[in-house]
């Protein structure tokens, strides 16, 4: 796999150079010149000292408060355990860092064909199995391996153990997202990239806060959002605990997240039709991992039980969109899930917005793709409810 050299500005080590700067003896007019005029080339940049390895050194802070130190920005890097795919999408917003990929864990929910998308050269990548394990992942010799915090009891301390250099991230809150991105810019040496990334999904933020400020119905919309995997005639609803970035798109953008109260605390909780029933729901936003969450909305629809309920009836039963993975994840995409939500609860404060001409900003800013790449590669992907 190419690999390219992370650049580095000079910074003050100039000042220091010339701080240290003696000049040999002379009894000449003319060697004094000569002297003074390197000095004053030197002073403007152009016969600048040679950066020593050292000064390159990275110390930072991951999401576990650990102190982690490289020598330098990393040239081999590894990313596995669970949720990879999330973390690989966080890490391909660097356009520096993506080229220096040699190993990773094997992506879910069908998105292997996402990265070959963004850098050609990801066929070169080694394909770690399950979880990866650390055996695999030092085979691979990286300079970093990153990991998701809920890694660390188990593969990551045995990656620690073989004394590799591991960083762990969080990214499953906005705000968790935004600190990790900083983490991974300091970590890529491309803090000014991060920068960029931050204040794009603080302006949408603020566009959605702003938006459900304004949005003050009579009575709070009632919205369930939820997972359903449905075989032969039924379907398994199953809803996200209250602490996941799913309530807090609901929530955020004014809704009043039904479900709330009963969701599991460790994990996806499973519910009936019943207690569907029994919520009432002004709104129901479905995700599959597996298929098209429209199809899977527009079958429901049709059942006899799922047309007594109030979202049915009012044609507010719809399917979270995506393209290779779901937008409703704590995956770089949530922000387009955010504002589609937003959309849906207060269609009036977003007129001009059109989801599919976000995503195309979004890809083109995020990962580089032109609009000719969007429309080969990830519109024929984009699935749900899109621009309802």
């Amino acid at each position: 796999m190419r690999t390219k050299s992370i650049e580095h500005a000079a910074g003050g080590h100039l000042a220091a150079a010339r701080a240290g700067f003696k000049p040999a003896p002379t009894h000449t007019a003319a060697g004094f010149f000569v002297i003074l005029l390197l000095v004053l080339l030197s002073s403007c940049g152009q016969l600048a000292p040679a950066i020593p390895s050292s000064t390159l050194a990275i110390s930072l802070t991951d999401a576990l408060g650990r102190q982690v130190d490289l020598p330098a920005p990393p040239q081999r890097l590894v990313a596995a355990g669970k949720g990879v795919t999330m973390l690989l999408d966080a890490i391909f917003l660097f356009p520096q860092a993506r080229q220096h990929l040699v190993a990773a864990g094997s992506g879910q929910q069908g998105s292997e064909g996402f990265f070959p998308l963004l850098e050609p050269s990801f066929s070169n990548v080694t394909v770690l199995a399950g979880d990866g394990g650390a055996e695999p992942i030092a085979a691979a010799r990286p300079d970093l391996v990153l990991l998701k915090s809920y890694s660390a009891p188990k593969l990551g301390q045995s990656v620690e153990t073989l004394g590799l250099k591991t960083l762990y991230l969080d990214l499953e809150t906005p705000e968790q997202f935004l600190r990790d991105l900083a983490i991974l810019g300091q970590a890529f040496g491309e803090t000014a990239r991060a920068d960029e990334l931050i204040k794009y999904y603080q302006a949408s933020m603020e566009r959605v806060a702003k938006g459900a400020a304004v949005f003050s119905p009579t009575q709070p919309t009632r919205v369930l959002l939820a997972q359903v995997t449905a075989k032969g005639g039924s379907a398994a609803i199953l809803v996200p605990p209250a602490g996941w970035i799913q309530t807090m798109m609901v929530e955020r953008a004014g809704g009043l997240a039904v479900w709330k109260e009963a969701s599991d605390k460790g994990g996806y909780a499973v519910v009936n039709l019943e207690q569907v029933a029994a919520w009432d729901p002004d709104f129901i936003f479905l995700v599959d991992y597996q298929g098209d969450s429209a199809k899977t909305s527009a079958n429901l629809a049709q059942s006899v039980e799922w047309k007594e309920l109030r979202a049915v009836r009012e044609d507010h039963l719809l399917g979270f969109p995506g393209d290779y993975v779901s937008w409703d994840q704590a995956d770089p995409r949530w922000i387009l899930g955010q504002l589609w939500v937003a959309k849906q609860l207060a269609p009036e404060q977003y007129a001009t917005l059109d989801l599919q001409e976000e995503a195309a900003h979004f890809f083109q800013f995020a990962y580089g793709l032109s609009p000719e790449e969007f429309r080969g590669g990830i519109v024929p992907r984009l699935r749900g409810d899109l621009q309802r």
